[in-house]
């Protein structure tokens, strides 16, 4: 566990006090010693696991949707490449099927 206190002189702020000063409190719940600064931790700090959350469900939901984006990508250009080798096939017969050309010779 890593130390998030900069400076010894600071605590986290216990009960309703979350911002200012607070002292340390025996086991009897009174103030035992002075007054300490009380750690504030940064939005970020403090969101850190809410941004991780975020993050890690944005990159599954990216993920999902260029693998989805790919296959049908993949089938369209498999399908016209299909089409396209119907084509070619038909125009081929029907060339074959032709007796005489444009000048009546083949």
């Amino acid at each position: 566990m890593r130390n998030v206190l900069t400076e010894p002189q600071m605590a986290f702020g216990t009960r309703d006090c979350r911002d200012g000063y607070e002292g340390h409190l025996d086991d009897l719940d009174r103030f035992s010693t002075c007054h300490l600064k009380i750690y504030i931790p940064s939005d970020v700090q403090r969101n850190s696991t809410l941004y991780l959350t975020l993050g890690i469900i944005g990159f599954v939901i990216l993920a999902i949707t260029y693998s989805v984006l790919r296959r049908r990508l993949k089938r369209s250009f498999a399908l016209a490449k299909i089409e396209r080798r119907r084509s070619r096939r038909s125009s081929e017969s029907s060339a074959a099927r032709q007796t005489a050309g444009a000048f009546g010779h083949n």
